[in-house]
């Protein structure tokens, strides 16, 4: 649903994009893309309740960058995901 809904907002014109990235992910093209996307996986892993923010530079593009931790809850989410 999420990667949906961004893929739609890439289509209006939306100048930012979201993902899920994890760094056990279950399709490896979900791990993380960029140096910054490990270090921010790392960082909530570490301190799950504390946001990771940042800029990075991507193609000569500077671009902010947040990464939340996404905890399942549902029991069968649980069962895969966490």
């Amino acid at each position: 649903m999420l990667r949906r809904a961004s893929q739609t907002i890439a289509q209006r014109g939306a100048e930012f994009s979201y993902t899920l990235r994890s760094l056990w992910p279950i399709n490896p093209s979900h791990g993380p893309q960029t140096e910054i996307e490990q270090t921010g996986l790392q960082a909530v892993v570490a301190k799950p309740d504390q946001p990771f923010y940042t800029e990075e530079e991507l193609g000569g593009r500077s671009y902010f960058t947040a990464i939340y931790a996404d905890r399942a809850t549902l029991p069968s989410c649980v069962q895969c995901h966490n």
